[in-house]
């Protein structure tokens, strides 16, 4: 009997972290990145690497101060 199952692989948890990120951002770019990892369920150190990634990527940016700033989606094609 041959059973199949499948098996997320880190690159697919990656992209949904990210896809979480951008749709959260979207709605509401005031949110710090505790808040984010909170409301996603991810530990702050996860967010900031995928946040990172994002930056990087040209898909995310923070803009104004560091304290009141906010968070602009530039693009969501992950």
């Amino acid at each position: 009997m041959k059973v199949e199952t499948r098996v997320e692989i880190p690159a697919e948890r990656q992209v949904k972290t990210a896809k979480k990120i951008l749709a959260l951002l979207a709605t509401e770019p005031t949110l710090t990145l505790k808040e984010v990892a909170a409301r996603i369920g991810k530990s702050t150190s996860t967010v900031e690497r995928a946040v990172a990634v994002l930056v990087k990527a040209g898909q995310l940016r923070f803009v104004g101060p560091r304290k009141s700033g906010r968070w602009e989606v530039l693009g969501s094609g992950i």
